[in-house]
């Protein structure tokens, strides 16, 4: 139990800093004052990116397009307002102002003159609820359709990253904002901005985050959904599924809206209701779960009362549109606020009755209460540290999962318990019989006698298993069966293959971040390299060589094509041509293009190497093969991330589309080149360049000549 709470608490403080609302706290960044923000001495590089956060510029009830600002002053028109903020909370020309309606927000950003040529680009979250955006007088992006009334607009919501090129030290943004449909009004989250590539690390760490998370509570969900189909008695498994595959959903509409990013043909109005219907129903589910978990400590009557709460806000979400069922969720967290007391008082009474994983319950329940207390500030604009409910969801129903985990383990153990105790009962009795047996052919006793004595020896030993068996033969049968079938595999075979597919996915999962993590730190700089000066030629040969066998071996011909001059160690060459390069990873491309090669590649075919000296100062190497090619429409996206490709050369081969992206930052890191030359039905030529310099052969060493 202390390694599971050690694990929670080590897990919550590493997802807490990785969790994007977490991520880029920093109380000393630039804040805007009436309606400028100066990022000049702002380094982009170290400190990365920026929220333009503070005094916008505000002109309510109008849509104003930049052309407007510089054709008439709007000075005695304008008001400076708070960004991250609903407008709601706002004041205009010293009078409330209505939730519904629209506005237009005005920002000028100034920059250094260095990074005035430098791409840039801006992070746009959450925009209650429709917004057209221009950056130096270009519309560069929109959401939905902006409108003076309810029957104008078009409501759409999700997060956009724009890039762009200053072309000057002040950038002007200029948004359009309009809402009639929901609760929440205007830019109430931060915006980023910062380098392309920094923006573009963070919307990927962001769809990380998500993915894992999300594909984390789905194999969770799933797995207890199997454990109650085949045992239908075991009701917490079933709400425990639910609760993990319901908060999927939530997790898909809230933050970057990764769902309607996948999904655009979905509505604003149904996402919204996809956000809002977990929340209502996971609060009294929660409760219903702890109740079957912990009977005793925890009141049926109000769990079944909380359900019944839940299900009424839940059909006015169902039956009603945005701009009502958005107005019941402040109550009803006022409510999920105080039920949680009610549970932390529950997980106490456990804790003291030392309950299988008490203590790690009661911390879980504790960070969920926090996480969902933050939640609640973050969406009512009363203290911002962002939404940590799916973090804060997850440690709880990671807990859980241990906790159910730790109960099937010791039943397990009981249940064997059990039956050495029988088979020990067993044995003891047969021993008996035999020496009860021995003892009457001792005496002397008549057959007759002994066969009296051995019969009421045998049915009291069958009287007495029949009552052991009758006590404990149903919870028996039914715990060995399940175990066995889990065990031994005499599930039918789908539930065989469901289990494998399973695994599949969570294989092909972890590569996908795997990969994603290393291209991502490959990106940004922060992969290290190890380099060292080497011959090059002879490298590659010995590359060449360590792959020859396995080529060979897979009924391909391997050929090796170097430069004439050097086909003999060098031996005809005074100076000898030197790259510096991280074997490690140039050998991590070769493999890359070997590999894909033999994959592509017929029987009886060639795969050939070459190395070639160029005049511009750089060294070409090749693999060329003779499969079936590539259709030329693939060709200029094979090293874009998840590329696959449409053509014959594409089968189902189980990658994830990330080999070639890898290599291609490689590559790029040692200040090379990479390419590719193909037509269909001719064969493929994936190469790259390095560059090299050239030193005398008595000047290099027996390592670096290789």
């Amino acid at each position: 139990m202390k390694i599971i709470v050690t694990l929670l608490v080590m897990f919550c403080n590493a997802f807490f800093a990785f969790t994007p609302a977490f991520a880029d706290a920093n109380l000393d960044k630039p804040q805007a004052r009436e309606g400028i923000i100066d990022l000049r001495g702002w380094d982009f590089t170290d400190k990365g990116n920026v929220g333009i956060d503070g005094e916008w510029e505000f002109y309510w009830h109008q849509l104003l397009e930049p052309k407007d600002f510089t054709a008439r002053s709007h000075a005695d028109e304008k008001e400076y307002v708070p960004v991250p903020g609903v407008w709601s909370q706002y004041e205009y020309q010293h009078q409330p102002i209505a939730n519904f309606g629209y506005a237009t927000y005005r920002l000028l950003i100034r920059l250094d003159e260095s990074e005035a040529d430098k791409v840039k680009s801006l992070y746009i979250p959450s925009v209650s609820t429709a917004y057209k955006l221009w950056v130096n007088g270009k519309l560069t992006a929109s959401n939905g359709t902006v409108g003076k009334s309810e029957a104008e607009m078009i409501p759409q919501d999700y997060a956009q990253v724009i890039s762009f090129v200053p072309n000057g030290t002040e950038i002007e943004v200029v948004i359009q904002v309009a809402n009639f449909v929901q609760r929440k009004a205007g830019l109430w989250e931060s915006i980023l901005f910062g380098s392309e590539k920094q923006i573009a690390l963070q919307r990927e760490k962001n769809i990380a985050y998500t993915v894992f998370l999300a594909g984390s509570l789905f194999f969770m969900g799933i797995y207890h959904l199997f454990l109650f189909v085949l045992r239908k008695q075991n009701l917490s498994a079933l709400f425990f599924s639910i609760l993990c595959l319901g908060f999927i959903v939530r997790m898909l509409v809230v933050g970057d809206i990764f769902l309607v990013w996948l999904l655009p043909q979905i509505s604003w109005e149904t996402a919204v209701k996809l956000e809002y219907l977990p929340i209502y129903l996971g609060v009294p589910l929660l409760l219903r779960f702890i109740q079957l978990e912990y009977p005793q400590e925890m009141n049926r009557k109000i769990a079944n009362v909380s359900l019944a709460i839940g299900i009424l806000f839940s059909f006015v979400v169902l039956f009603t549109p945005a701009k009502i069922y958005t107005y019941t969720m402040l109550p009803y967290e006022i409510l999920t606020l105080v039920t949680f007391f009610y549970i932390i008082v529950v997980t106490i009474r456990v804790a003291v009755k030392r309950r299988t994983g008490a203590i790690a319950n009661m911390i879980a329940i504790v960070l969920l209460f926090f996480a969902t207390l933050s939640a609640t500030l973050y969406y009512n604009q009363i203290f911002s540290l962002g939404d940590s409910l799916s973090v804060g969801v997850f440690a709880y129903l990671f807990t859980q999962s241990f906790i159910l985990s730790m109960k099937f383990v010791r039943s397990t153990l009981q249940v064997e318990k059990l039956s050495g105790e029988l088979q020990g009962m067993n044995a003891s009795l047969e021993e008996k019989v035999r020496e009860r047996t021995v003892a009457l052919k001792e005496m002397n006793l008549s057959l007759q006698q002994a066969n009296e004595e051995i019969s009421r020896m045998e049915a009291s030993r069958k009287k007495l298993l029949s009552n052991i068996s009758h006590e404990l033969g149903t919870p028996l049968d039914v715990i060995q069966g399940y175990l066995k079938a889990m065990l031994d595999g005499v599930i039918a075979s789908d539930y065989r293959k469901y289990i494998t597919l399973m695994y599949d996915k969570t294989v092909y999962l972890d590569r996908i971040i795997e990969d994603l993590f290393e291209l991502s730190r490959l990106e940004a700089g922060q992969l290290p390299f190890y380099y060292q000066s080497v011959d090059i030629i002879p490298h590659i040969r010995r590359l060449y060589e360590k792959y020859e066998l396995d080529v060979k071996q897979s009924g391909l011909r391997f050929e090796l094509e170097l430069p004439e001059e050097l086909t003999k160690d060098g031996a005809e060459a005074d100076l000898l041509p030197v790259a510096t390069i991280d074997p490690v990873r140039i050998e991590q491309v070769f493999t890359n293009f070997i590999v894909n090669a033999k994959k592509f590649t017929p029987l009886n075919g060639t795969i050939t190497v070459r190395a070639e000296i160029l005049t511009t100062g750089f060294v070409l190497i090749k693999v060329v093969d003779t499969g079936r090619g590539i259709a030329a429409e693939d060709l200029p996206y094979l090293f874009e991330r998840f590329y696959k490709g449409s053509g014959p050369r594409q089968p189902q081969t189980g990658g994830v589309g990330l080999g070639l992206s890898i290599a291609k930052e490689i590559i790029r890191s040692h200040g090379g080149t990479i390419g590719v030359e193909s037509a269909l039905g001719k064969g493929s030529a994936f190469w790259f360049t390095l560059p090299i310099t050239y030193a005398a052969r008595t000047n290099m060493s027996r390592n670096e000549v290789g």
